[in-house]
């Protein structure tokens, strides 16, 4: 697997974000109003630099990490944001930043001369910090040499740590979830306008052969600096939630908190799915173009590539209910502004008894 492309991608990424003013990479180099100097994506822009070994490549790189490692704090850790200095938000960021400096360590102690025992000294400080956390034990244990505890990552977040954790250790073989045909992790979590955000274990496991959503630039691709090599047995995770995802033109998705809702006293009364309102999408009720629908009604999502078919059913209790599609933004949309990038589909409760059981069902033809 050739995962050159993928940290090239991250040089290019902080090159985009690099301030001539400041020499930081910024996460939004072209607005003062929120510009911040992110303390990760520079130690990762750094490594990245140094895996590109040219000359000019490698001495920007110890530049770099030399403006960064001033703003350690005493107990090893480092801000999230440089402003933020000396407060650190993140208790695990010195580890995070460990994770690079042990990389640049191994790989490249060769050309750090006389600095090899100053960035040795900051990362024995970094690995000072007391955690009770097995992820990030476990980073210690990685960069220490010592055998990893058991564990199983449950977010898109942790599962990129515990994956450098791995190849800190030495492993070459992962089981996780991936969907190799759509070029995606699918518990990448959030929804970055109308495809799901990309998460860097996609670019590394795409290997050089992206689709539209993962060749556009994109501040996470620096995140893949500190990814090498893996072989990848896709696996299911079982969940209770509502995942599809299906590519056109875009990468459609249809999510939701799963097919069987239990409404209880006090509790939730509304049932929401939500669908990317891409130009392809069209959406019926029972053939025809509305904005209601009632149980037994069959609402249709289609797409070039796929049609989706859900009735819901009201199967225990009793009560008035109103079926509701018009746009809204999921929860996990990201993207800032008034702009709604999803359909909403929901069952909205009107009066019911105290309890009661809506259920989805779901036909798929391709």
């Amino acid at each position: 697997m050739d995962t050159k492309r993928a940290f090239d991608l991250a040089v290019l990424a902080g090159q985009k974000r690099l301030s001539p003013r400041t020499g930081f990479v910024h996460l939004h180099p072209h607005d003062e109003t929120t510009d911040t100097i992110p303390i990760y994506e520079n130690f990762c822009y750094a490594l990245a630099l140094f895996r590109q070994r040219t000359k000019e490549s490698v001495l920007s790189a110890i530049e770099l990490v030399e403006k960064l490692l001033p703003f350690q704090s005493a107990d090893g850790n480092f801000p999230v944001y440089l402003h933020e200095y000396p407060k650190c938000h993140d208790y695990h960021m010195g580890l995070k930043a460990g994770a690079i400096l042990t990389y640049i360590l191994r790989l490249f102690s060769n050309v750090l001369g006389e600095l090899k025992p100053k960035w040795e000294k900051a990362l024995e400080k970094a690995l000072t910090f007391q955690t009770e956390k097995p992820l990030w034990m476990n980073r210690v244990r990685a960069i220490r040499g010592l055998p990893l505890l058991p564990y199983v990552p449950q977010t898109a977040a942790e599962w990129i740590e515990h994956l450098i954790n791995g190849q800190l250790s030495g492993q070459t073989e992962f089981q996780m979830p991936y969907d190799p045909s759509l070029h995606l992790f699918p518990l990448t979590g959030q929804q970055e306008k109308g495809e799901p955000r990309p998460h860097p274990i996609e670019w590394i496991l795409s290997e050089g052969n992206y689709t539209s959503r993962l060749s556009k630039d994109h501040p996470h691709q620096l995140l893949c600096a500190p990814l090498f090599p893996f072989q990848c047995i896709p696996t299911h995770i079982p969940e209770h939630n509502l995942r599809l995802f299906w590519q056109g033109l875009t990468l459609h998705s249809l999510v939701g908190q799963g097919l069987i809702f239990d409404l209880k006293e006090n509790g939730e009364d509304d049932v929401v799915l939500y669908c990317d309102r891409s130009p392809e999408t069209q959406i019926w009720v029972d053939g025809k173009k509305a904005t209601t629908f009632q149980f037994g009604n069959t609402i249709t999502i289609q797409t070039p590539q796929k049609t989706i078919e859900l009735r819901f059913k009201l199967t225990e209790g009793s009560g008035d209910f109103c079926g509701h599609i018009f746009p809204a933004n999921r929860p996990s949309q990201i993207a800032k502004g008034f702009e709604a990038y999803d359909w909403h589909i929901g069952m909205r409760t009107l009066r019911r008894s105290p309890t009661a059981r809506i259920e989805i069902e779901i036909l798929q033809d391709e």
